[in-house]
């Protein structure tokens, strides 16, 4: 019972922390930033209209795509030798 007890309590901080993301994102710079926190506001989409308007979005996507991908790729090159010869030997 202390197991799942303990399970709820973590869930619910990891998705206070996401919904608060979420709400933060959906309130005006003014709002976002003020003190105390406001609770009750309307949404505006704005700042997801800005992101993708204003910014070139799509190539830091990409960007953010390719070096992974890279590091990935150099990481199976050098490691996978090197797991067959620990393997076979």
């Amino acid at each position: 019972m202390l197991f799942y007890g303990t399970l709820v309590t973590l869930l619910g901080f990891f998705l206070f922390t996401l919904v608060w993301m979420v709400l933060t994102s959906l309130k005006t710079n003014v709002q976002a930033t003020g003190y105390p926190p406001v609770w009750l506001f309307r949404p505006t989409f704005q700042n997801y209209v800005d992101v993708f308007t204003k910014n070139p979005f799509f190539s830091y996507m990409v960007n953010s795509t390719i070096i992974p991908g890279a590091a990935v790729g150099i990481g199976l090159v050098c490691g996978l030798p090197a797991a067959y010869r620990m393997a076979r030997h």
